[in-house]
């Protein structure tokens, strides 16, 4: 864009106009920028339901394919060490299933209290990123640009369920023959 973006509310959550974030946000552009508005006033953001119960398919669905990503092996650290603990502890059955619901409790409790900010911050980022793309063209470029990387995706959500039916059998056939060598 020729002409430099006036910040609308102060500090930086507020240095794109409000069209921008809504543009990102697509079909839920009343809801998120609710939630905006209370970032920018210091105020908590809601509890995300659906990050709680779907976590990694919330962020596929909400395209943040790298923060997903990066969730994802995270989860596959935290399942690595989990198994170590185990191998070295050998506890029960029990302890190990109640160790395990703690777990997820606990992660889930924080991805749905952490989502909209990472989501907010996701946006900003992405919108932030267009503008340096594409530092003179005209408005409607810049929000069709800002509409491609935002919004959600279905087809993302089913890609990434397919891959992990993949993965999973081919890593449960793997170590199947890998322990009867």
């Amino acid at each position: 864009m020729d002409d430099q973006l006036e910040p609308i509310h102060p500090g930086p959550w507020g240095e794109f106009p409000d069209r921008y974030w809504s543009t990102y946000f697509g079909d839920e552009a009343t809801y998120y920028m609710a939630e905006l508005g209370r970032l920018r006033t210091g105020q908590s953001l809601d509890f995300r339901w659906a990050a709680f119960f779907l976590s990694m398919l919330w962020m596929v669905y909400r395209r943040m394919y790298v923060i997903a990503a990066c969730a994802m092996g995270l989860v596959l650290l935290e399942s690595t060490l989990e198994e170590a603990l185990y191998a070295l502890l050998a506890p029960g059955k029990l302890a190990q299933s109640v160790f395990e619901l703690l777990i997820s409790l606990a992660v889930n409790t924080a991805m749905g209290y952490y989502a909209n900010r990472v989501y907010l911050w996701d946006a900003r980022r992405n919108i932030r990123q267009v503008l340096v793309e594409l530092p003179h063209a005209h408005e409607a470029e810049v929000l069709a640009a800002i509409a491609r990387r935002g919004g959600s995706s279905m087809g993302a959500v089913l890609v990434f369920l397919a891959l992990s039916v993949v993965a999973g059998i081919a890593l449960t056939s793997g170590l199947s023959s890998f322990f009867t060598l």
